[in-house]
């Protein structure tokens, strides 16, 4: 059979001829015309391979294999209804389930707070779960799934990961008040180089 052209129109059609009898208030119910509405089901029939209905002067029957695709087209049909009252119902639902969200040890005490608050009161059904780990950690968990979103510094190594940048901080550097590089202004990372810098640990991404 092909039913390449079958649409919910065409279902729509025979259930209307099915419940009226009469092609003209058929074509009437669905506002087309009943040359349209008889093309259309005609074609229908054609690509079904069956009649469907029993064409007279004074009303339309249906055939047994009639009733049996006019049966059908009203499940398809209400099955239709029910997705599209789905969609509508999405459209309008809040965000619900569980979120696991993710900081470098250096943003997460800073900004969970912050986020946490703004979350509950957007999505009360929203269920937070936060958790603080080094940058390659973080990502390897986005990767396999044990982690939804995650705050992180960039610029990141290629991820095949979604990024948003949310703002920009400049660096500055701590250090004595009578030290030598606490003269100057905007520093290389040439200058700072040396045996004495601290940094975080490997695997951080603000090393």
């Amino acid at each position: 059979m092909n039913i390449a052209g079958l649409s919910l129109r065409d279902l729509e059609y025979v259930v209307a001829i099915a419940d009226e009898g009469h092609f003209g208030r058929a074509a009437e119910r669905c506002n087309v015309s009943q040359p349209t509405l008889s093309v259309q089901v005609r074609k229908l029939e054609g690509a079904l391979g069956l009649v469907l209905f029993e064409r007279s002067n004074r009303r339309v029957l249906m055939t047994a294999p009639g009733q049996i695709i006019v049966r059908q087209a009203r499940a398809v049909l209400a099955e239709a209804q029910r997705l599209l009252a789905l969609a509508s119902e999405g459209r309008g639902a809040p965000l619900t389930g569980r979120l696991v969200l993710a900081a470098i040890q250096t943003l997460g005490p800073y900004l969970f707070p912050l986020v946490l608050r703004m979350l509950r009161q957007e999505f009360p059904m929203l269920t937070l779960a936060l958790s603080e780990g080094r940058t390659a950690d973080i990502l390897a968990s986005l990767r396999d799934g044990r982690v939804d979103a995650a705050l992180v510094s960039l610029p990141l190594p290629a991820s095949g990961l979604t990024v948003s940048p949310l703002f920009v901080e400049p660096f500055r550097l701590a250090c004595p008040a009578d030290h030598a590089l606490a003269q100057g202004g905007a520093l290389r990372a040439a200058d700072i180089a040396g045996p004495d810098l601290l940094l975080l640990d490997e695997g951080n991404c603000l090393r």
